[in-house]
């Protein structure tokens, strides 16, 4: 009988430790979850959505074993799709501890992610764990914890320093200015 309640709970114990607060509805949703679903498998994935102030809404970058792929989307439509040779962004060692955390969420309900002005989103999703932080002046879903915003401002400058790599391309450079 032990045995049997122990298989039954060990899914909610593993499953139910984590800590993150729980991620609503963002920008671009929707042609994220279909790119996502088209490329699943034992991928990390992760969601940038600039500072409000840029000529794109969202980048989508998948982990592959080559090189990994991005999607730069605007209002739901797909801007450029093409790959990072930089292996940086997913190698970053302390990426768990940049995660907004239960302890951080004193709202008590969770609000959509918008992006505040002056304010990067970071969403990380593997088949593990998925979690999400803001960095800037106005986070809107949770109070910052001091001793994560370090770790946030060391990942968050390895995206955008792979982002400014891609942007430099003139082509694009100039279709996102039209």
């Amino acid at each position: 009988m032990t045995k049997i309640l122990l298989i039954i709970l060990f899914p909610y114990f593993l499953y139910g430790q984590t800590n993150y607060i729980q991620i609503n509805g963002y920008s671009d949703q929707r042609v994220i979850e279909k790119i996502k679903g088209e490329n699943r498998g034992n991928r990390k994935f992760l969601i940038y959505q600039p500072y409000s102030d840029s000529l794109f809404t969202s980048m989508l970058i998948m982990q592959n074993v080559d090189s990994d792929s991005f999607w730069l989307i605007s209002n739901d439509s797909i801007l450029k799709k093409g790959s990072i040779k930089s292996k940086k962004i997913f190698c970053y060692k302390a990426f768990l501890k940049t995660g907004a955390t239960k302890r951080e969420d004193k709202l008590k309900f969770v609000p959509p992610l918008i992006g505040g002005k002056e304010t990067a989103l970071v969403i990380y999703e593997d088949p593990l764990r998925r979690f999400y932080f803001e960095y800037g002046k106005n986070i809107t879903g949770y109070f910052p914890d001091a001793t994560r915003e370090k770790f946030r401002k060391e990942w968050l400058s390895i995206i955008e320093s792979e982002l400014n790599k891609i942007l430099e391309d003139p082509a694009l450079r100039t279709m996102l200015l039209r």
